[in-house]
This record gives structure tokens, sequence and C-alpha cells, in this order.
């Protein structure tokens, strides 16, 4: 997992706006280490361990200790696990949707080809909340919804508008706010129209992040894309905070798999170096009092 991880983040993640003959797709192309990642996270129950357990007391207790220590190697990956597991609460406030993808979202099968989300074993979802002129204020969202035919939650609508934070771009739906006639509500967005049509969803970049780069995070626009309402009209706020309020738990088990993997390296590079016998001899003659005559001894065996 580790070798997977340095490769999955020293080979970035790229956007490939265009197939070989010049036809868009909007695909961002992956190094495999970083399917691999995901595949053993999604085999291990990292998104899904919980829902399939959920009459066991304890289930989301043990899911964030598998997720933490899959975490120790690679903390981008997290990102579609996170989300996929987060997405459970507020899919259920559409029943329909719900029964139709979370039979695929708790699946422990993974599939990163970019084809329908209907046609694999297992499918992950993002999100997509936060414009460029409001930030985490999402009230002051621009994105609109149209109704194709009938209105309200689980029908079909077009979103016209765009995203400052797309989550990692290249998973079988996300979850995306947008105002529709009834206030912001949110909607289920597939990569795939239901008639087997790549979305209309453009990607314009790829962050270009500090960290996290095994991970893609995107600037997409929303071109009469095609989406499920998901929960009531008007109350998408609350219905995605369902999720989020999830993923918030996930953020911080992050910082404690930070702090132990980097706790981790540090010992063994001392240990290897020899650094860690001066160290303990330095703790132990401050212990009683001789630390100012503590002279650290080179590359001891034992402490």
């Amino acid at each position: 997992m580790m070798e997977l991880a340095r490769q999955a983040n020293e080979i970035k993640p790229k956007f490939k706006p265009f197939a070989r003959y010049g036809h868009g797709i909007d695909e961002v192309e992956f190094h495999p280490a970083y399917h691999r990642i995901m595949a053993l996270g999604i085999e291990r129950g990292v998104p899904s361990y919980a829902w399939r357990n959920e009459d066991r007391p304890g289930a989301h207790v043990a899911r964030m200790g598998i997720s933490y220590l899959h975490n120790q190697a690679d903390q981008g990956t997290s990102c579609p696990l996170t989300m996929t597991y987060a997405c459970v609460p507020a899919l259920r406030h559409q029943p329909e949707s719900a029964q139709a993808w979370l039979p695929r979202i708790i699946a422990t099968g993974y599939d990163g080809r970019s084809m329908p989300a209907w046609d694999k074993p297992g499918d992950t979802i993002g999100t997509g909340m936060t414009e460029e002129q409001g930030g985490s204020d999402v009230r002051a969202n621009t994105t609109h919804a149209t109704p194709v035919a009938a209105v309200g939650s689980g029908q079909l609508y077009r979103i016209v508008g765009h995203k400052w934070f797309y989550s990692a771009p290249m998973c079988d739906a996300h979850l995306v706010l947008a105002y529709s006639p009834g206030g912001i509500s949110c909607f289920l967005m597939p990569r795939w129209t239901p008639d087997g049509r790549r979305n209309e969803v453009r990607i314009q970049r790829l962050k270009d992040k500090l960290g996290d780069w095994s991970n893609a995070s995107a600037e997409v626009e929303f071109q009469n894309a095609l989406a499920w309402m998901v929960g009531e009209e008007g109350r998408g706020v609350a219905t995605i905070l369902e999720m989020v309020a999830l993923t918030l738990q996930a953020s911080v088990l992050l910082r404690a798999c930070g702090q132990s993997s980097g706790c981790g390296y540090v010992l063994r590079i001392a240990v290897r170096s020899g650094a860690w016998s001066g160290f303990w001899y330095l703790a132990c003659a401050r212990a009683d009092g001789r630390a100012d005559r503590a002279r650290v001894p080179g590359r001891l065996k034992h402490p």
C-alpha cells in the first residue's frame, strides 16, 4: 500500500478534455496505483462496512477503524471513499433513487472505467456544492435547475451553472446543489445520462493543490446537465448536510491518521539512523538532572 501511494502521488492525475480523435470526453486519467488503492479500500469496506452491518452495534466505529488503517498509506483516496460512505443518509431522502443506487454504492466491487454507473458492479459518489462567488455560503449560488417534465423529488431536471470545487470528478455521480423554482435543492447528477450519453458536465481545470495529489478536484460547468432531485424541493442544504456531517467526521479521523503516519515515519528514520539512541539518552539525563552534563553517544545499538 505504501508503495502504491507513493506512485499515485508522484504521478498526478491528468485532465483529458478530448479523445484521440478530437471528440470531447472530459475525463481524468489516474495512475494505475490509484485504482488499485481504491479497489483495496472498497474491497475492505471503507465506504460500505457500516451500511452492510447497519443492524450491528458499533458498525460505524468499526468502519472508522478500517478507514484509519487505509488512510495510513494514502489520504487522497479517502475523498471519494468517504463521500461514497457519507452519501447514504442524503440519498435515502429519495426512496426510488436510493433503491436504484444504494446496492451498488455499498457493494465491494470497484470499476474505475468511464461508463454508465448502472453497468458497474459498484459506484462511487462525489459532491459539488460551492461556487466561486459565494464559497461556503451556498445561498449565494447561481446554478439553477429546470424540470424536464414533472417537478419534485425523484424527478429529472436540467442544470446550468458551475462549481468552484467539484470533488473527485471521475466519481459515477455527484450530489450537487442548485436553485429550482422552489428554492435551493439537492440533486443526484450521474456522469452518464439515463440514455447512455456523457452528461453535460464540462471540466474547466483540475485544482493545483498543495497536497492530496493522488486524488483530483476540479472546477466544472454544467451545460444542461441532467440530474434527479433528492429530498424535498427547497430543502437542499438540509438534505446534503446529512452527507456533510459524516464527511466532517472523516476529516477529524484524517487528522489522527496524518499524525500517526507522520510519527511512524519519524521513528523509523530515527531508529535506522541511530538518532533514537541519542534521544533516549538525553531524555534519561534530563530525568535525573544530568542534562547539562549529558553527551550524546554516537550510533548506539541499544538505548
